[in-house]
């Protein structure tokens, strides 16, 4: 049971961010304006196109080293199931669990159904892996805008006016425009993403406290058995006892 609602929860965090990339007119025209940004022509010189590639490289760095790591950590977390299936098929007991607690209208009892049910569920892999696609966009995108106003504060540092020429206000205005034009990049990137955030942390605590329950479930579980077997209680004890940790497992994994 707790199992299945931490996933229910992941899950449904990745679909919300899915819906708004889908249907959020203001992302979509964040990420047209910020493809202009990638143009030669948008850059005075060299320096500055410096400044904006290094705060460019942090975003890339960041999907090199996470993306591998996420898409290895939902693939294992995919394949275990039927990997710990294979290895114990000579076993009569064995059960048929899924890599994802779905609920089923109906028993999976044979190998065929199991397979089958296995291989229904493999889009979700994609879903763990959308997860971090989209932190990769937002610090993309939010790395865009640092490289942005330190362009502008470069631009700052070096203005010079011309004494021979009233060009004053030209220089101004053009940094104005271009503070207002990242003022509102960074205004739209909030109210695109500031309810996705706040889902994001409501859910995050969640997953916190549910983990810490299994993690401290597990820690009594394994602190019973061996309570059972140093102690050397008498035999029908140790007997309930371990029906009621073989009873926590089983509530534990979720079955």
């Amino acid at each position: 049971m707790v199992l299945s609602v931490l996933e229910t929860v992941m899950q449904t965090m990745v679909l919300t961010k899915l819906v708004v990339f889908r249907h959020s007119g203001m992302l979509r025209k964040l990420i047209l304006h910020m493809k202009k940004d990638l143009t030669d022509e948008y850059y005075a010189d060299d320096e500055e196109k410096k400044i904006y590639l290094k705060y460019n490289y942090l975003a890339k760095l960041y999907y090199k080293l996470s993306m591998p790591y996420i898409v290895l950590g939902a693939s294992l977390y995919y394949l275990r199931p039927v990997i710990t299936y294979i290895l114990t098929s000579a076993d009569s007991n064995q059960t048929y669990i899924l890599p994802f607690r779905t609920k089923l209208f109906f028993d999976v009892a044979d190998s065929r159904t199991y397979y089958t049910m296995y291989a229904y569920q493999s889009p979700m892999v994609y879903l763990l892996i959308c997860h971090n696609a989209w932190i990769c966009l937002l610090i993309t995108m939010v790395l865009h805008i640092c490289g942005q106003l330190g362009i502008l504060e470069y631009k700052i540092r070096r203005i010079s006016i011309d004494k021979n020429k009233d060009d004053s206000q030209s220089i101004f205005q053009q940094l104005v425009k271009r503070h207002m034009r990242t003022i509102w990049m960074a205004k739209t990137l909030d109210d695109t993403f500031h309810f996705v955030l706040l889902f994001d942390l409501v859910g995050t605590t969640i997953l916190l406290g549910l983990m810490s329950y299994v993690v401290v479930t597990v820690c009594l579980i394994n602190c019973t058995y061996y309570y059972n077997l140093y102690e050397k209680i008498s035999i029908p004890r140790g007997s309930l006892c371990f029906i009621y940790i073989i009873s926590g497992i089983k509530h534990v994994r979720g079955l």
